[in-house]
């Protein structure tokens, strides 16, 4: 029982990482670009 409830939340838990994962490596770059323009604006 131990094995087979972990293997359906691991299985689930992939399926929403890989969705959270992408979602969150394009904010992440998105604001990092955000970011870079911002301080390269304060600087000059």
């Amino acid at each position: 029982m131990l094995k087979r409830n972990r293997k359906s939340r691991v299985k689930c838990n992939n399926a929403e990482m890989r969705y959270t994962c992408r979602f969150l490596t394009q904010a992440a770059s998105f604001f990092f670009l955000f970011f870079l323009i911002k301080i390269k604006l304060c600087l000059t």
